[in-house]
């Protein structure tokens, strides 16, 4: 769509656009398509911390010796 309108803003406005209005309308349609998928899609969930299970026991504290 940026393209189209830095064609249209950089000719005069005497000279027809390069582009039909049903081109203009089918961009429109297409990049309504693209961003309908993302904005209706929930927002992830934030991630909780979990320290105990995702650690990874401590190899340097001393083992208890079995007798």
């Amino acid at each position: 769509m940026s393209n189209l309108r830095n064609d249209i803003d950089s000719k005069p406005q005497f000279h027809d656009p390069t582009t039909t209005l049903q081109e203009v309308e089918n961009k429109i349609n297409i990049l309504s398509a693209e961003t309908k998928g993302i904005f209706s899609s929930p927002p992830p969930k934030p991630e909780t911390p979990t320290t105990a299970s995702t650690e990874p026991p401590n190899e340097s504290e001393p083992k208890p010796e079995a007798e």
